[in-house]
């Protein structure tokens, strides 16, 4: 079995930013580049009498992508997370969010309707002397 993972890109659109899109082709090397986070489907917990009671609860399925310092990848969704940034006096001007990761092997996911859940506005340094990785989370209503 080839697990294998060498040559994925992630294609991110963005209606108003960048309606033709980008890709990402370099990412951080220094941790996980990109994954689909958990996802939580329900709950379960014991009534007064001991039988389980089962609880589903629907969630965003949430994307992680690290990527590394000063890159175009980078510079480019900086740019698309300033856009998306809600902040005093400056109207958000970013559009729907889609992205698709397209694997090694060919097959593909796009996730739709995206948001920015966490993101790194300016850039850090880490030991030794070294810009950090950019991080940047997404919640995604669906991917097909």
């Amino acid at each position: 079995m080839d697990v294998s993972a060498l040559g994925f890109k992630i294609q991110v659109k963005d209606t108003k930013i960048f309606p033709m899109g980008f890709t990402i082709s370099r990412t951080a090397d220094g941790t996980d580049p990109f994954g689909f986070n958990t996802v939580t489907l329900g709950e379960a917990t014991v009534d007064a009498n001991g039988h389980i009671v089962y609880a589903a609860t629907p969630n965003p399925t949430e994307i992680t992508l690290n990527l590394l310092p000063n890159s175009e990848e980078d510079n480019n969704m900086s740019l698309l997370f300033e856009s998306h940034r809600p902040r005093p006096g400056v109207t958000r001007t970013g559009g729907e969010i889609t992205i698709t990761i397209m694997y090694a092997d060919g097959k593909s996911i796009t996730a739709n309707n995206c948001y920015f859940l966490t993101g790194d506005p300016k850039r850090s340094v880490q030991a030794p002397s070294r810009y950090k990785n950019k991080v940047y989370t997404f919640a995604c209503e669906d991917y097909e």
